[in-house]
């Protein structure tokens, strides 16, 4: 019974589908939640899409995200700065930049109103990972995670 139930199960989480994408390389379509996940590089991405392949244009909204990530570092830095201070172990003084990487860009819409940019601290601090959750360009929430 045991066999049984342990190949039944590992088939539940199998990727349905998976494709190279020009831009963002070797994506998994997770039918049940609606979205393709890729990484470029060390920056994990979660795009809507179905199963024909991911929204084009929220593949470009990722992208343009991707190529404006200093503006994000700026306009993010007040609150991860606030954040970090929080802990002892994080050093003063330093600039977002110096602090955090950027670890995952993500879109929940198909329309691209709402997504999120998360970072994490660099290597050599201790590990804080902080989502900021935007509609458009505002942010509006943050999860954290030590």
């Amino acid at each position: 019974m045991f066999p049984f139930l342990k190949k039944a199960l590992s088939g539940r989480n199998k990727p349905s589908i998976e494709i190279v994408h020009d831009s963002l390389g070797p994506m998994t379509f997770l039918e049940s939640e609606g979205y393709w996940e890729a990484a470029s590089g060390e920056v994990f991405h979660s795009i809507p899409g179905d199963a024909s392949g991911p929204y084009p244009q929220s593949v470009q909204f990722i992208l343009s995200k991707l190529a404006e990530l200093d503006h994000y570092f700026d306009k993010c830095s007040e609150h991860l700065v606030s954040i970090a201070s929080g802990w002892d172990s994080i050093p003063k003084g330093m600039a977002a930049s110096e602090l955090f990487q950027v670890s995952a860009i993500s879109v929940d819409t198909a329309d691209n109103r709402e997504w999120e940019i998360c970072f994490e601290t660099r290597p050599e601090f201790r590990w804080i990972h902080i989502g900021l959750q935007f509609e458009n360009e505002e942010i509006l929430s943050n999860d954290i995670s030590t």
